[in-house]
């Protein structure tokens, strides 16, 4: 096991809101000698605004040198600016898509930090996630653009049939963006990839929805206990590289008391996501030393898969940068090669290979007619090497 620096270990032990207790920090900050390493961490694994509540709470800032500190309230409050001008979004776009009749349903964010703190702006985030049902995508995306004046970005150009039909199958959202470019918005048709969760999987979790205050206006989110399940697949999708992904399953866990396990483990299970859950209960449990929930507890010895999967994402965990964030073909590959373990069968790694040989920069840089489509997986290297040449001249 790859064992972290006292930087990371202070961030560990600051990340968790609210604290349970402060002993172990006095003791690591008092070994911290690069304070902008720390600094830094806080900022690639996007926990500034926890540990400034943190800080703050426990009358502890003291703790950091004057610069540093100065540095992350700065960053506190750029945060809180930034949760309310999105939470004002929120309900904007909100307005459009029910003046069109379209439903829609907000997912993390601002509503998952009510949900559990009771405040939109103790969790951070940096766009929008909007879901709406399929059969409604390409008119909801019409109603941002048209009412909204939102830019589509990804992808920018007009779809082929063919690569509509790759694109709904193999991913799960339209990205736009806002006029003032502030932001993105995610236009979801599902609430994760399909490889990941069924369609029939999201509808479930959607038909659960609460209602949630931001405001003056209630806006449907997804329920705790589904959550739950979310945040086990979105974080495995990522490979746990960033504390946040556990950061939002220790505060899920936080909030429910009493968490509906039979619901839980019953999505997990139609998922076929049994390693996540494992491996994710090993994970938070290293990570912020805290007793996990029976059903995610660690076995005594866990199967050599959930081992594998906990120790490489460990060590993303651990670098200095989030290489998920890297979209270079040697990242993706070594990524795709996490997500195909995720899953047993050869058909999961089949379609993680296909999805890793096929670009959509291609579609747009070089279309090809819809008859020819299957071409691009093979043309692939071809199409890179291309692109290379054209950035050489």
């Amino acid at each position: 096991m790859h064992t972290p620096n006292v930087a990371f270990q202070l961030l560990q032990a600051l990340t968790p809101y609210p604290l349970r207790e402060n002993e172990s920090i006095h003791k690591l900050a008092a070994q911290v000698h690069d304070w902008q390493q720390f600094y830094a961490l806080a900022e690639r694994h996007s926990v500034t605004n926890n540990i400034v509540l943190n800080l703050q709470a426990n009358q502890a800032h003291h703790l950091l040198p004057a610069p540093v500190w100065e540095q992350l309230k700065r960053r506190r409050k750029e945060h809180l600016l930034n949760a309310t001008y999105l939470t004002r979004e929120i309900i904007q776009v909100g307005q459009a898509l029910e003046q069109a009749q379209i439903p829609y349903w907000v997912m993390k964010g601002a509503p998952l930090s009510q949900l559990l703190f009771g405040a939109p702006h103790i969790r951070s985030f940096g766009d929008l996630d909007i879901i709406v049902p399929p059969a409604v995508l390409d008119y909801a995306g019409q109603v941002l653009q048209k009412t909204l004046g939102f830019r589509r970005t990804h992808p920018p150009h007009q779809l082929t049939p063919r690569q509509r039909a790759y694109l709904m199958r193999h991913h799960h959202h339209i990205i736009y963006e806002n006029p003032s470019q502030r932001y993105s918005l995610e236009l979801h048709w599902g609430i994760i990839e399909e490889y990941l969760m069924p369609q029939h999987v999201a509808e479930r979790i959607l038909a659960r929805a609460v209602s949630v205050p931001l405001g003056e206006k209630h806006i449907r989110t997804i329920d705790l206990d589904s959550m739950l399940a979310v945040s086990i697949l979105h974080g495995a999708k990522h490979q746990w590289a960033r504390l946040k992904f556990l950061f939002d399953l220790d505060s899920i866990l936080r909030a429910l008391p009493t968490p509906d396990w039979d619901y839980i483990l019953g999505i997990l299970h139609a998922t076929h996501m049994e390693r996540a859950a494992a491996s994710a209960g090993i994970l938070l449990q290293r990570a912020f030393h805290r007793p996990v929930s029976a059903p995610l507890q660690p076995k005594q010895q866990p199967n050599r898969e959930v081992t594998r999967l906990v120790e490489d994402a460990w060590q993303a965990l651990l670098e200095d940068s989030d290489y998920t964030e890297n979209y270079g073909f040697k990242a993706r590959l070594r990524l795709t090669r996490y997500r195909a373990r995720l899953k047993a069968g050869w058909k999961h790694r089949l379609f993680m290979l296909e999805d890793l040989f096929f670009s959509y920069d291609d579609w747009a840089a070089f279309p090809l007619p819809d008859v020819l489509f299957p071409l691009y997986l093979p043309l692939r290297p071809f199409f890179s090497a291309l692109r290379v040449l054209q950035r050489t001249r």
